[in-house]
Formats: structure tokens, sequence, C-alpha cells
């Protein structure tokens, strides 16, 4: 069949036609501000859309190697990644942005793309490395963020064209403007924001159902949730206070259950490292949780046994799940990693161990 119609992008990278069906009555694309009408060959059954300054930028976690050395893939996630729909949503709306996670997708490294960004834990660095290393290799530039980076600069500058460090509520947006400008800077590094309000919201639009296991009882996705950052304990085996801060911040509530409505999910899992690092915000939320009837998992650090209200209260408000990281009931222990604030004694107080006995029963 002769195709009458065909769409021509335009962008800085590269410029490729897309084939439309033969029909008599094509619409024009949306945003007419960005697209112009042309006849071709003086006839009027040829017509083409022409976007210009639209990038497709396509942003991808990287799966990781298993132990025995394959790249890690699942069927079904338990949910969502945050991070890529989070940047995704900063991405300027005259552009094309697209997500993948990896463990769920294989990457197609011919697809017609202008800007691929990688976001990178140290587990999937070495994955991320090879990703970026192919797609700079078909002349593609890449660009990574995250805990890695933040901490290994000089490492991923190796494999990039540019990165970020840090939180990317400031860098990221700039360095799109930079690349369409052609202005690319090797290093993006902005202060963290004192505030949290007014955030941008995740694009759920680009979250995949099927891709992620569903919840029987609540027949429902999980769908992560940030409500702060940072934690006020620094304790030296972990990342939190070296990338948000021990200085908490905390979103507006009201920007938090506006974020859950938009969601369409009823399980959620809050994200925060401490959801007990302010007693007083945490009552708060968690009464404006209660009208909302969700379910939700959350973190918890070992001094929340002081507050016996405020757990009842996870309890009243939704909460089915908590996190604790106890990391050892040895004082000495403790100490060591810097961990003063948790206190081994209580947890003998506090909790109730059964181990099932030789015949499958637990002594009381």
């Amino acid at each position: 069949m002769a195709l009458k119609h065909f769409c021509v992008v335009c962008t800085e990278q590269v410029s490729y036609t897309v084939p439309c069906k033969e029909e008599s009555n094509v619409a024009e694309p949306s945003r007419p501000s960005r697209i112009f009408r042309l006849t071709l060959n003086g006839s009027t059954k040829h017509t083409a859309f022409i976007v210009r300054g639209t990038m497709h930028i396509k942003i991808i976690i990287p799966t990781n190697y298993d132990h025995q050395k394959r790249l890690f893939r699942v069927k079904k996630a338990t949910l969502p990644n945050l991070t890529v729909r989070y940047l995704a949503a900063m991405v300027p709306a005259k552009h094309r942005v697209t997500v993948l996670e990896e463990c769920l997708h294989e990457i197609d490294f011919d697809e017609p793309i202008d800007l691929v960004a990688l976001s990178v834990l140290s587990s999937n660095a070495k994955r991320a490395y090879e990703i970026a290393d192919e797609f700079r290799r078909k002349g593609v530039p890449v660009v990574m963020g995250g805990v890695h980076i933040t901490c290994c600069p000089e490492e991923a500058l190796a494999h990039a064209d540019a990165i970020v460090i840090g939180e990317a509520e400031d860098s990221w947006p700039e360095l799109i403007s930079d690349f369409e400008n052609k202005q690319l800077q090797k290093v993006y590094d902005r202060p963290r924001r004192e505030s949290l309000a007014n955030l941008s919201h995740p694009r759920f639009d680009l979250i995949t159902p099927s891709d992620y296991l569903s919840i029987p009882f609540a027949d429902s996705r999980i769908i992560p949730i940030q409500t702060s950052r940072g934690c006020p304990h620094d304790c030296d085996f972990c990342i939190v206070t070296k990338f948000f801060g021990v200085k908490v911040r905390h979103r507006p509530i009201e920007d938090v259950i506006e974020e859950i409505g938009l969601s369409g999910s009823k399980v959620f899992f809050f994200t925060d490292d401490n959801f007990f690092s302010n007693y007083e915000r945490a009552e708060a939320l968690c009464k404006a949780l209660i009208p909302l009837k969700i379910k939700y998992i959350c973190q918890l650090d070992t001094l929340s046994y002081k507050r016996p209200d405020l757990v009842e209260l996870l309890a009243e408000s939704g909460c089915i799940t908590a996190f604790i990281g106890f990391e050892s009931i040895s004082q000495n222990n403790l100490k060591s990693v810097n961990k003063n604030f948790s206190k081994a004694r209580p947890f003998v107080n506090y909790l109730k161990f059964s181990v099932p006995t030789a015949s499958g029963s637990t002594p009381a």
C-alpha cells in the first residue's frame, strides 16, 4: 500500500521518518506552535508534519549481574522505580521522554534516541558503564547521575558525556537546556534545595501495570512515594546522609496527599529513610492518611519503641509493614559504626524472638 502521509521528526542529533497509515483524514499533531505543515511536490495528497526542536530522551535504570554473571531479569518487579518517573516529569513537555527498567525489558541500542540518561547505584554500575559505552559508540550522548556517580565522579566521567552529582531538581533541567543549546557541561553539581515544596509529581502515566506485582488483598500495585529526605543520624555504613544530608527536609503534607491521589493506587511504599525523623510531623501525616483508606509500608529507626502511641497511629492510618534496621544486638558493634543513638539493651525488652522447634511449634 502506498503511503500518502508521513512524519519527519527533526532533532539536533537525528532526522528520521515515521510512516503513518494511509488515511483520508490524518489529524494534525498536537502542539501546533512546534508543528509545520508542508505540501510536497505541489500535491495536497502528500503531507508532512515537521516537529522542530523535539528530542527523544530515554531514562534507563540498568539491571545488574547475578551470582552466575548473567544479567538479572524478572517477569514482574515488586514496584516501579520512582527515580526515572521523577526525572521524566522534569523534562520539558515539547520533548518525548521514555523510561526503561532493564530488569524488565531489553535495551534497543538501535532505537532513535537523542540523549540517554542512566540512574546508577553501585550494584549496577558495571552494567551502567557497559550501556553507556555502547550508546556512545553509536554516537548517542550519555549522561549519568545517582548515588554511585555522586560518590565516584571521576570514574563515571570516563563513560559519560556529562554527570549529575547529588539531587537532580536543578541540575537535570539545566542539563537538558544546555544540551538543546549544544553547551553541555561535563559536571552538574548544584546545592541541595532547602525546601521540598512544589516538587514535580512523578510521571505515573509511564508505569505499565502489567510489569509489576499486584497486591491481592488490595488489587493494586505498590507505588513508591517520597515524603522526606535525609536522616538525623549519620551511621558510617549508610549513604543516606552523604547524598541527602543529615538535615531532614519534609515535603508539605498536602503535596504528599495530592501525589497519592494522582497515582491511582491504594498501596504505597514510603521511601523515606526514617518515617519517624520528626514525631510531630509523622503524627500529622498519619492523621492525614486515615481518610484515604490506603495501605502502606515504611521505614523506622530503632527509637520508635519510645512512641507506642505513634506506632498505633501508624497501624490506624494503614501501615501494614515497617522495616527497622537493628544492625546488631552488640552495643560495641553499634558504637563502632557510629550508631550510638541505638541502644542494644531495649531490643531484648521490646522484641520477642520466636524460634520454631523441631516439631514445628513455636515456644512461648
